[in-house]
């Protein structure tokens, strides 16, 4: 009562005017490459403050004690450091004073945080002026993006709790105002040996750093990495901080290829979780162990929704023999989900499956990955909360192919496999040496009678999600090996599969653990490409260094619809000097020279694989007249036309040159239904339609000039 007289009596001594003016100092921007160190507005000192600081992207702020400051903004980029008394209050203002104090944290701007509790944005509920009295604040505007970040790096143990509110009244030093750490948080990290304690449930929605000391979960308290449509958080554990509690790391199911219900290969991203884990939604799992003596028993109703793949399975009783008697249903939905394991989900996209347990902090060993007279695939699966570099696993492998596979759903049945194959010059099928967080795929043993390993490793694991989604390059050089990048696809390129040939010197003309991805097809492909050499079909094909004898790659091309489709070049490169790539077809008797834009017409019967038909040829020989001249093909004519019976064809004798013509006649589909030779001396050639359903043709003439064709309609 004596404090609060001494004040009013002030106030009417002094009067409200001037008495109680606040002493702005001056605004100050941190910029790029900048740090600033602020004093001079602490609580005692006499009615200073900061009326705006901004520290943009690069810049530095640095608050060791209490500093009142009215506006507070730090950009994205920008960091504000707290030392162990470090404060920002605002101060308590009048009419004549700046309007409603705030402080903002924009998407990205960090906070290092050295202070006990909580975070050190304080309201400065009394200011003390030159004469003893005390302006009262209010309220302050605090804008805390979801994106910001935060490390923890005291020296003393830490909490994320706010701290207890400052007594009213009293001296500067009695000051102990907070906020608790935001329920979402871009970025986590804790990097002090004494500690953390989290009281409030946290979200992490980008990544976090276990770097040095315990992060203990208080009671009732959760952390929680975010997954959503615009990425997945990760938690990064190679220093030597721990977890005291079980983590929650959410896995989101993107529905960019297929926005409905598919198969969806996945993991466990930690330990202790169940089957149950793949709940999505308002999708529970199913499993039917009575799936794994006799599938075609189970009725639709209680077919399982949940596989894992058992390579040892392919070759046995059970089914008939082929890649999918490996699938295998869990017994049930308690059954612990094995790290380093993959499984298949029949899961609808758009939704997020939640996995809570232990975060695995050690090598995984995943053995016995053999090879049966069928089998040879294995479905394992990322064991980390973070994306897997696979250059660095693929390296940690014995036995096996270094290709990983990864599905990619495009209906509710039906998908294709991706494939990354660290030494080649690039993935196939859109494959990525990014291993997602709970993703599962496939690995390849090709030696029967063999087993392999593959280890996984916490130093394998991206530490930022920036690096996960733009991996570094780790060639030190450019990789100038030739290679080529062939395309299937439909008319409307809503449907493509891709195959990549390459040429190193090191490769083998045989199957290379090292340089070849063996052809994986994917349920119900709508199209494959592939290439096929000795009976081996290839996604990716290293072959030895080119020289200066022709190497001719056989294609091997399939669709489940029949029709026209289109052979397109997605790359060639690095060709050496004066060699050339060309696609043969054998069946028309013709070759054309690939470039980057070659685009080339194909057409495919239903659900019967083209084999032998069309293959690459790269060769440094001088072409061969691919077409003839413009001027002569000019000059041959095919008629009648409509025709019926027989047709007549004429060739000029510059494109004869006194040798035979062979000559084919080829349906819509482009097989040869007909052939005929026209003798040398012949320049007319009856050509017989006997046998030939109406419809249009292809009349092709193989003359020692070149080629010739002409369409035929046969009535």
């Amino acid at each position: 009562m004596k404090h609060l007289f001494l004040c009013l009596l002030a106030a009417l001594l002094l009067g409200a005017g001037p008495a109680w003016a606040l002493t702005p100092l001056s605004n100050v921007v941190v910029t790029n490459g900048q740090t600033t160190t602020f004093t001079g507005a602490a609580v005692a000192a006499d009615n200073n403050y900061y009326s705006y600081i901004e520290i943009q992207s690069g810049g530095t702020g640095v608050f060791n004690d209490a500093e009142y400051v009215s506006q507070l903004l730090v950009r994205t980029g920008g960091t504000l450091v707290f030392g162990s008394l470090g404060q920002v209050r605002t101060p308590g203002v009048t009419a004549s004073e700046p309007p409603t104090p705030s402080i903002t944290l924009e998407p990205g701007a960090a906070v290092q945080l050295a202070t006990p509790a909580g975070l050190p944005f304080a309201q400065g509920d009394y200011f003390t002026n030159s004469s003893g009295g005390n302006i009262p604040s209010t309220a302050y505007t605090l804008t805390l993006s979801p994106d910001a970040r935060y490390t923890f790096n005291g020296t003393t143990a830490q909490t994320t709790a706010a701290p207890a509110p400052r007594p009213s009244g009293g001296t500067a030093a009695a000051s102990a105002n907070g906020v608790a750490l935001p329920a979402t948080v871009g970025r986590l990290t804790l990097s002090n040996s004494a500690g953390l304690t989290l009281v409030n449930s946290t979200g992490v929605s980008q990544e976090l750093h276990l770097t040095n000391g315990q992060l203990t979960l208080g009671s009732g308290a959760t952390l929680t990495l975010l997954s959503s449509a615009a990425g997945t958080a990760l938690a990064e554990n190679q220093g030597g901080g721990t977890l005291l509690g079980p983590l929650t790391v959410q896995r989101y199911i993107d529905g960019s290829r297929n926005a409905g219900v598919g198969y969806r290969h996945l993991s466990a991203p930690l330990g202790g979780t169940t089957v149950a884990s793949f709940a999505n939604g308002s999708f529970t799992p199913r499993v039917n162990p009575a799936y794994n003596t006799n599938p075609a028993a189970v009725p639709a109703a209680s077919f399982p929704t949940v596989f894992s793949y058992r390579e040892a399975r392919v070759g046995g009783a059970v089914g008939p023999v082929g890649f999918d008697q490996g699938w295998e249903s869990p017994n049930a939905l308690s059954d612990f989900l094995s790290l380093g394991l993959g499984y298949t989900v029949h899961t609808p996209a758009g939704g997020t499956m939640s996995f809570t347990g232990s975060l695995a902090t050690a090598t995984i060993n995943r053995t016995g990955l053999g090879h049966t007279a069928a089998g040879g695939y294995h479905l394992l699966g990322n064991p980390y909360p973070a994306p897997l570099d696979w250059d660095l696993t693929a390296a940690a492998t014995t036995g096996m192919n270094r290709t990983l596979y990864v599905f990619k759903s495009t209906g509710p049945y039906t998908g294709f496999y991706t494939t990354y194959l660290p030494s080649a010059p690039t993935g196939a099928n859109t494959g990525s040496r990014t291993v997602p967080v709970g993703q599962g795929f496939f690995v390849y043993n090709p030696t029967l009678g063999t087993t392999g390993q593959v280890s996984f490793l916490p130093s394998q694991a991206y530490t930022s999600v920036d690096a996960a989604a733009a991996p570094a390059v780790q060639r030190s050089t450019a990789d100038l090996r030739p290679y080529l990048r062939l395309t299937l696809h439909d008319a409307a390129a809503t449907q493509q599969h891709e195959t990549l040939v390459y040429f190193d010197p090191a490769a083998t003309a045989g199957l290379d653990n090292d340089f070849d991805s063996p052809f994986l097809p994917g349920p119900g492909q709508p199209l494959s490409l592939s290439t096929e050499l000795a009976g081996q079909q290839y996604s990716t094909n290293g072959l030895p260094a080119l020289g200066t004898t022709d190497v001719t790659v056989p294609l091997r091309l399939s669709a489940t619809a029949a029709g026209l489709y289109q052979l397109q070049v997605a790359a060639l490169a690095h060709l050496p000097a004066g060699t050339r790539a060309y696609l043969l077809d054998a069946t028309a008797g013709t070759r054309q020279e690939l470039t980057a834009t070659s685009t080339i017409g194909v057409a495919l019967p239903a659900g019967q694989p083209v084999a032998g038909r069309y293959s690459l040829l790269f060769s440094s020989a001088a072409a061969p007249l691919a077409s003839a001249p413009a001027a002569l093909a000019a000059l041959a004519s095919l008629y009648p036309n409509p025709a019926s019976g027989t047709a007549t064809l004429r060739l000029p004798a510059a494109l004869r040159a006194g040798q035979p013509t062979t000559v084919r006649v080829l349906d819509a589909l482009g097989r040869v239904v007909a052939t005929a030779t026209q003798p040398a001396a012949a320049a007319e050639f009856t050509l017989p339609l006997t046998g030939l359903a109406p419809g249009t043709y292809t009349v092709q003439a193989q003359a020692a000039g070149g080629t010739v064709a002409r369409r035929l309609t046969v009535q």
